[in-house]
């Protein structure tokens, strides 16, 4: 075997411990502070008093719309309101969705009842992005440990 192979090996090798080191450090963490999120992030993440009462206003104004007969569909960062008597599902070819009739859809969902919202929540890896303000306030709260 040349030396160039045994390096790549080794190269390898130690990739593999350095995941492996880094994944019993996460559970190590996981098991001490009985957590299983990033509790400096949920910090960041707190909304104010004023905040709170918006958003609770707008689970109200989500819980009145579902009472209403609205069915919510997210695509791709937007919300779509369609009535729920009208439409039993929404899926893809992957997972189709419950109803009727599936009806293929060609490239938009068929309502103007629509509100963009951020959305990138699939079967990925997800990174959330910290303003400067965010930043600053998760890190110092990483120094308190």
């Amino acid at each position: 075997m040349s030396i160039s192979i045994l390096y790549v090996i080794i190269k390898i090798i130690s990739k593999i411990f350095a995941y492996v080191e880094y994944y019993l450090y996460i559970c190590s963490l996981i098991i001490k502070k009985n957590i299983y999120m990033n509790v400096e992030l949920n910090l960041v993440c707190e909304l104010s008093p004023v905040q709170k009462k918006k958003f609770n206003s707008l689970k109200k104004a989500y819980a009145a719309c579902k009472k209403a007969g609205i069915r919510f569909d997210n695509v791709y960062g937007n919300l779509y309101g369609v009535p729920s008597e009208m439409v039993a599902d929404y899926g893809d070819s992957s997972m189709l969705p419950t109803g009727e009739l599936a009806i293929q859809l060609n490239g938009s969902y068929p309502s103007g009842n629509r509100i963009e919202i951020p959305n990138e929540w699939t079967d990925d890896n997800h990174i959330m992005g910290l303003t400067a303000k965010g930043a600053k306030a998760y890190q110092q709260l990483l120094k308190l440990q």
